[in-house]
């Protein structure tokens, strides 16, 4: 199995290495790719990741090797997780949400049309770079869409389980629950898929009925709760977050941490090691990531997250699932929203 990591000298592609290295993810017969580039710091930094690997992990190390050209990327999984990011102070938000997918969308296209041009026809590739559905969108016009995932409502999934156990005072492990749409402003959770492990019916529809509440505006909360962490600070920000609606707070909370300064590392480099792990070991591994659909859920065009069934090849399945009509009306207007943002960069 060989594993080319793209942007591997970035925070989360570096997790990323580090994560797949020691939880054995990866054997010595197996070995990973460090993508890079020529002309940044990376040409130097990636050796120097190479040989810090090696310090640590010595015995269990796979091969690495470094690639500083999109033409030299190759592997039987291809993990993106170059781009650029918002600025980590919330008062340099001068860069818009369309320059920063523009500006990403370039880079996507640089790999997407290299391993286009050497495509092995089954390589998989797992975005994880932000716009997750603009990468998506344009890694499926180049490869085989059944072949192309996005983790981001696989992580939005954990995130919302995360804000249901600690409401309910539950181990994570024990809530189930989906959320589908936008890696961003338009996710849209699935409160119909949520169950607590342990609860009975009655115990578990008084559960969600006692933490459920009504809508609010996720752009609105997060430009309040934004000011609130440049005037008093970020624990007045995070306990704002904790009094914010459930379907808000997968939304808002990850925002306030990349403006914290420590960013958004952590979770998406571990949850994208779980990802890659339940595939490689045949687990079908059912759960909602972004990919290119096209009818297949209720009718619906676009990229964006649904229920999907995972395996060493990519996408096994997209599963239908049964939603209440107010999830599916709403995952209409996200898409909707997805299918503009794309559309807008040409």
């Amino acid at each position: 199995m060989e594993i080319a990591v793209i942007g591997a000298s970035g925070d989360v592609g570096r997790h990323l290495v580090f994560e797949l290295v020691k939880r054995r993810i990866v054997s010595v017969e197996d070995s990973i790719l460090l993508v890079g580039r020529k002309e940044g710091p990376s040409a130097k930094s990636l050796y120097g990741l190479r040989s810090d690997l090696a310090d640590a992990y010595m015995e269990v190390l796979p091969e690495i090797d470094v690639a500083l050209t999109p033409r030299e990327v190759k592997g039987d999984l291809v993990v993106m997780c170059a781009g650029i990011t918002f600025p980590k102070d919330p008062r340099e938000r001068a860069i818009s949400r369309r320059a920063f997918a523009k500006k990403n969308a370039q880079i996507f296209e640089s790999y997407a049309r290299a391993l286009a041009e050497g495509e092995s026809g089954k390589e998989v590739v797992i975005q994880v770079s932000n716009p997750i559905e603009i990468g998506v969108h344009i890694f499926s016009r180049h490869l085989d869409r059944q072949r192309v995932i996005g983790m981001g409502a696989y992580l939005d999934s954990l995130r919302f389980r995360r804000e249901i156990a600690l409401a309910l005072g539950v181990n994570r492990r024990k809530v189930k629950g989906f959320v589908v749409g936008e890696h961003g402003p338009h996710l849209v959770p699935l409160w119909s898929t949520v169950s607590i492990q342990g609860f009975t019916p009655e115990e578990e529809r008084y559960a969600i009925k006692r933490i459920r509440e009504k809508e609010s505006d996720s752009e609105e909360a997060l430009e309040k709760v934004l000011a609130l962490l440049c005037d008093e600070g970020v624990e007045a920000a995070f306990a704002k977050v904790d009094t914010l609606p459930f379907d808000i707070r997968p939304i808002v909370r990850p925002f306030i941490t990349h403006y914290t300064g420590s960013k958004t590392i952590v979770g998406p480099a571990a949850t994208t090691c779980d990802l890659i792990g339940s595939m490689l070991r045949e687990e079908k591994l059912f759960s909602t990531c972004q990919v290119k659909v096209e009818g297949e859920f209720y009718g619906l065009y676009g990229v964006f997250g649904v229920p999907v069934i995972l395996n060493r090849r990519g996408i096994e399945e997209i599963h239908k699932i049964p939603l209440w009509e107010e999830e599916l009306e709403k995952l209409k207007e996200a898409v909707k929203v997805i299918n503009e943002g794309i559309r807008s960069l040409g």
